[in-house]
């Protein structure tokens, strides 16, 4: 891995030497993944907690879904890696990080959904699918290159 390759934070400090191996063998990718990933099981765990989502089986699987898919959704960016890594770097957490892709992921989730579940209730999944989506982004707000949540108002 040449030196400029590193990825660098915001403050232009250069990754101690693990985190750079880290990110070679995929390590950064797999862990930001994983994270989301378990967000979702834990936010379509929370639901549950809701008795007409409890009593349902059906809704409490879509509510599941939802999370899930939610909780990954704006990552989908991450087909630009496959690009090259620097078209990656300057897309990632962009537009799909968004406050319109906030609201707009959940909606795209859900109607896809409704084809596999088409009887159940959907202001439940799609509200839990919005918390999963809003959570990711507010998650990533905080890691080291942050995210263009303000996109399109400001490319910052």
């Amino acid at each position: 891995m040449k030196k400029k390759d590193v990825l660098r934070p915001r403050d232009n400090r250069q990754f101690p030497s693990e985190h750079a191996t880290m990110l070679q063998e995929g390590g950064a990718f797999t862990l930001d993944t994983g994270t989301h990933v378990l967000m979702g099981v834990a936010l379509g765990s929370l639901a549950s907690l809701d008795p007409a989502i409890a009593h349902d089986p059906l809704l409490s699987h879509a509510v599941l879904i939802g999370a899930l898919a939610g909780s990954q959704a704006p990552d989908i960016d991450t087909i630009f890696k496959l690009r090259n890594n620097a078209q990656y770097i300057r897309n990632h957490r962009g537009i799909t990080h968004s406050i319109p892709a906030v609201v707009l992921w959940p909606l795209l989730i859900v109607s896809v959904m409704a084809a596999i579940y088409p009887k159940t209730d959907w202001l439940r999944v799609w509200l839990w699918t919005f918390v999963a989506v809003a959570l990711h982004v507010f998650v990533d707000i905080f890691n080291s290159y942050g995210t263009q949540a303000l996109r399109p108002f400001t490319k910052k």
